[in-house]
């Protein structure tokens, strides 16, 4: 496999104007990761209110 080869064919349809279509399994992993997203964000949300909340922060005695 020849380098030049691979990096001309994956650079080849962003200069020529014209794109593939994506296959299932490129539209599968863009869902997946938009899903991941969503929740790994939430989860950061969800963590930033609990360490802010005093009530939720502090040990219980």
């Amino acid at each position: 496999m020849n380098i030049t080869e691979l990096f001309t064919d994956a650079i080849k349809p962003f200069l020529d104007g014209e794109k593939p279509p994506l296959n299932v399994g490129e539209v599968m992993n863009l869902w997946f990761y938009l899903t991941a997203t969503e929740q790994t964000l939430r989860g950061e949300q969800v963590s930033y209110n609990i360490a802010q909340d005093m009530r939720l922060s502090q040990k219980s005695s």
